[in-house]
């Protein structure tokens, strides 16, 4: 079985939340994980029928779906969305935004945790060239990949600024975009998932826990709650601090101007919704 929706990106805009909200609703499927990373991979590995077995168990819904954000990384971008519409051409699609200079401090903070950033300050890492920090802030342009396939109608855009303020109205947007009940509550369950303020790092102890397998038994066989009471006192806040330079964050929006002016337009949005641009 194949799925009938897409959340395509962007990445550090909420999309996990996004993803977890969806999941709860009873007439969508989301797959488990919710990022398979199969289009625009070239791996011999994911066969279509390992892509489709994440699929097996969703028969019954009326929307199933995946949430890869690599689907619009500005390397593959043109590969993801050509595979999809070959694959699945009436797919509905959905592209989670935030301003383009928070996603980019939040891209660098997840980077510099995962210990795969560059050295350095985040001034220097924006000033790489060609660097993805601002390529996957050019909303406007990742997105033309897809509007060239697929048709406006076809593709829901969600920012995370409206989300925070109303998460209910917009998952709302994205179950009539799926074509599913709006009859869902979402209550209390708007818990932000994946942000760069919850990053936690590994202190010795938990080191050698993981090293041994004994961090694998314990979680087993610990209650949820005592282990992740246990994983807080072995853990530290792993938090990166965004210093910007004046001139080189007047670049970097410099960068942005354009783009987010013409995929505000497109969105209804007024000028100035994002601040600086």
């Amino acid at each position: 079985m194949l799925p009938n929706y897409f959340v395509i990106g962007a990445a550090k805009s909420g999309t996990t939340t996004l993803c977890t909200l969806l999941g709860r609703h009873p007439e969508i499927f989301m797959s488990t994980p919710k990022e398979i990373h199969y289009f625009g991979r070239n791996d011999p590995e994911k066969t279509r029928e390992w892509y489709e077995s994440h699929f097996a168990s969703a028969s019954s819904f009326r929307a199933v779906g995946e949430g890869s954000t690599s689907y619009t990384h500005p390397h593959i971008v043109e590969a993801c969305a050509t595979e999809i519409a070959e694959l699945v051409p009436q797919a509905r699609l959905i592209y989670m935004v935030r301003h383009p200079l928070g996603r980019l401090e939040s891209d660098w903070k997840m980077r510099k945790h995962e210990q795969w950033a560059p050295p350095g300050s985040v001034n220097e890492a924006a000033r790489e060239a060609d660097t993805t920090l601002i390529r996957h802030g050019l909303y406007w342009q990742n997105l033309n990949v897809y509007r060239r396939l697929f048709s406006d109608e076809q593709i829901l855009v969600v920012f995370l600024e409206d989300f925070s303020k109303s998460p209910q109205t917009e998952m709302d947007r994205c179950f009539v975009h799926l074509g599913v009940g709006q009859d869902a509550s979402m209550g209390d369950q708007v818990l932000q998932k994946n942000r760069s303020q919850d990053f936690r790092r590994d202190g010795r102890l938990a080191v050698w826990l993981r090293e041994t397998g004994l961090l694998t038994a314990l979680r087993r066989i610990m209650p949820r709650r005592a282990f992740s009471w246990g994983k807080g006192l072995l853990t530290r806040s792993d938090r990166f601090t965004v210093q910007w330079d004046p001139e080189v964050r007047s670049w970097v929006l410099g960068q942005f101007r354009d783009d987010a002016g013409r995929f505000l337009q497109y969105c209804g949005k007024p000028p100035g919704f994002w601040d600086g641009l």
